[in-house]
């Protein structure tokens, strides 16, 4: 296959590309892993010390990706079925642009903030660790 016929407009936007898909398998697969693997990151965020900071960070972000995998499988659900405007490969290369991205400026944020904003907790922690308390109620005798 040709790889510039990919960025051509009349191929990428074409109405009904046809039945024939030779991606299909490696696109289940990924969708698959993508859905699953979003499982195993939500128990992995759950046994991590910091997951709230985590969670502050990346807010939703396991469920996230179980929708962008979902998606998928209805684009190729309506790619396998040859459906007219749903079937348009651009659509197909949008959602995996979007999940690459996604996945890219998470991770970056992961490996770049999340450092930061635990030293800015801990520090928040002990500077409040010096304050003073406020005074303890004493109770009315009846």
């Amino acid at each position: 296959m040709n790889p510039f016929k990919l960025l051509s407009p009349s191929y990428l936007f074409e109405l009904q590309p046809g039945s024939e898909f030779k991606f299909m398998v490696i696109l289940i697969v990924f969708f698959l892993i993508l859905a699953i693997g979003s499982f195993y990151l939500d128990a992995w965020i759950k046994k991590q010390p910091h997951r709230n900071a985590i969670k502050k960070l990346l807010p939703h972000f396991p469920n996230r990706l179980r929708i962008l995998g979902i998606i998928g499988f209805v684009l190729l659900f309506f790619r396998y079925e040859n459906i007219p405007y749903f079937a348009m490969r651009i659509l197909l290369v949008l959602l995996l642009l979007g999940i690459i991205s996604y996945i890219g400026y998470s991770l970056y944020k992961f490996k770049k903030h999340l450092p930061e904003l635990l030293e800015t907790r801990k520090k928040k922690k002990t500077h409040h660790k010096y304050l003073p308390k406020s005074k303890k109620k004493k109770k009315k005798k009846r």
